[in-house]
């Protein structure tokens, strides 16, 4: 994602740039908060540095510690644009 691993492990994604807003994120992950089902979906977003980044993301979900949360995989496309 071109940060370090400290700037974005425990912090929410609108705080590192990837969504402009979490009404945003909750729309692309939709499937998965509505029904629990996974699902996968392309991105484009700024990279901390400012250049542009591609992603195919997968989505999904699972519990820890009792609370639910998102598990994500992201594919960079960036170098096939």
């Amino acid at each position: 994602l071109g940060a370090a691993r400290e700037a974005i492990v425990g912090r929410a994604v609108t705080a590192i740039g990837l969504w402009p807003t979490l009404a945003a994120r909750n729309a692309a992950c939709a499937p998965v908060l509505e029904g629990g089902r996974s699902c996968s979906f392309v991105h484009r977003f700024v990279r901390p540095d400012g250049r542009g980044a591609v992603h195919d993301i997968a989505v999904g979900m699972l519990e820890f510690d009792g609370a639910p949360c998102f598990v994500t995989i992201h594919q960079d496309l960036s170098a096939r644009e």
